[in-house]
């Protein structure tokens, strides 16, 4: 019996935990060579620690069938399909989701930075990765990255990752140093996101911290991450996401829109609450097609129950609202 029942589910965010050799052996040469070692981050010796024993455990039948009982328990490199294929579709299976995107984790840290050829040449050794591990399950798809920093470069790359098999665009919430990412350099980049019909995504984590860490310094007792995954969320940034219009119409005449800004969100964006969230009301509050039930696996964040935890808070809403959030949403987003 799979854990997931009863009704079409689509999984919004799900992550591959790297292996020290994962993203290398995609890159081209004159790039490989070049790509950082796996940055760990705070997570420090124990993941060091979940890695190795990972490794020695890939293709290991026996110890990925032993998996299957703690399916929803053993998070990150330990979790069943963490970062083999062939496991993650015995473990969609027994999810019971029949949809799947899938994000990396840590891979983006081995390139990330200035030098735009090694920029630009990780994200494609990214991208066939991504493709590579989901290639084989048409339950999975694979989120590709496109960093900013080059629009002629950011543009090709996007092509590459949709003509690999990406079926989403990863891009960071932070901006290129010298321009917006919608200033007309970068309208081609949308223009073919548009015509290919492929969205494109923002990841909490994905473009570094949302607060500056001094914020945090505000000498009492230090705040820890107690979601302990690839994220390192705390209070404070929560506060860090915001929006506004009519006030400025007049002194910005790129605000005089046919639509409030508030519509286009509705039509065009869609977010994957936290299960600790009162999904329930933000539905209620916000609307019905804005919201898209994740797991977050093997990420820690997800919980060991997230069904149960968003089912505690949708008593109040419809059935037809039930399946926006757990399928339609989706299937809308990804043009399924």
């Amino acid at each position: 019996m799979p854990y997931a029942e009863g009704r079409t589910f689509y999984d919004a965010d799900s992550h591959v935990m790297e292996l020290h050799d994962w993203l290398p052996q995609y890159a081209d040469p004159g790039v490989r060579e070049r790509i950082r070692p796996l940055a760990l981050g705070a997570a420090g010796a124990l993941a060091e620690q979940a890695i190795g024993d990972a490794e020695r455990r890939r293709g290991d039948r026996g110890a990925a069938q032993a998996l299957e009982a703690n399916l929803m328990s053993a998070k990150g490199w330990s979790a069943l399909g963490a970062f083999d294929p062939a496991e993650r579709s015995r473990a969609l299976d027994l999810l019971g989701v029949d949809r799947q995107l899938v994000f990396s984790t840590f891979a983006c840290n081995q390139f990330a930075g200035a030098d735009l050829d090694l920029l630009y040449g990780g994200a494609r050794a990214h991208n066939r990765a991504m493709a590579a591990f989901c290639g084989a399950d048409p339950r999975l798809i694979a989120v590709g990255l496109v960093p900013w920093g080059d629009p002629q470069r950011a543009c090709y790359e996007a092509a590459q990752a949709i003509d690999l098999g990406c079926g989403a665009v990863l891009v960071t919430s932070v901006p290129p140093r010298d321009r917006s990412p919608f200033h007309p350099d970068y309208h081609p980049f949308w223009a073919l996101l548009e015509e290919r019909g492929v969205p494109f995504m923002l990841h909490v984590g994905g473009g570094g911290r949302l607060l500056r860490q001094a914020f945090h310094n505000n000498g009492l007792a230090p705040t820890t991450d107690f979601l302990g995954g690839g994220e390192n969320i705390r209070s404070k940034d929560f506060m860090a996401v915001h929006h506004a219009q009519e006030s400025f119409r007049r002194t910005e005449p790129a605000l005089k829109l046919p639509l409030r800004a508030s519509e286009y969100i509705r039509r065009q964006v869609k977010f994957t609450p936290f299960p600790r969230e009162p999904v329930g009301w933000m539905i209620e509050q916000a609307g019905e097609e804005l919201f898209l039930f994740s797991t977050d696996y093997p990420h820690p964040e997800g919980t060991r129950d997230p069904i149960q935890r968003f089912e505690s808070t949708l008593g109040s809403v419809s059935e037809a609202a039930k399946e926006r959030f757990y399928s339609r949403n989706f299937a809308e987003m990804m043009r399924i």
